[in-house]
């Protein structure tokens, strides 16, 4: 369906009131539940919230790996799937420091 550019929409429909697709889709239910070699595999959305995140993090570990931005960034942190394991106070001098940009300035615990 991805390849066809299809666009799916859910939406209640009233059963049984001569709507052709939901009888279609009625008699095919119905037919299923008397074929016993037909299965159904239920899927957690804990499972797919996960799958989906972890389709995430390829793409951007694809991204980080293609692209010449960010050569600071990568060093400190090439690995994104490592990098997201990290607690990370984020500050000023922080950012300064992974991406190159600016001068960090001083706060009065770099003064200490």
């Amino acid at each position: 369906m991805e390849r066809r550019e299809w666009t799916i929409k859910f939406t209640w429909i009233k059963a049984h009131a001569g709507n052709r697709g939901n009888e279609i889709a009625d008699n095919l239910a119905k037919e299923a539940t008397k074929n016993k070699e037909i299965m159904y595999n239920k899927m957690p959305k804990s499972q797919i919230v996960q799958q989906v995140k972890q389709q995430s993090i390829e793409r951007w570990q694809t991204q980080l790996e293609q692209t010449a931005k960010g050569s600071t960034t990568k060093q400190f942190f090439p690995d994104i799937k490592e990098r997201l394991k990290k607690r990370l106070q984020l500050t000023p001098n922080f950012t300064a420091t992974v991406t190159a940009r600016g001068k960090p300035k001083p706060t009065c615990t770099d003064l200490q």
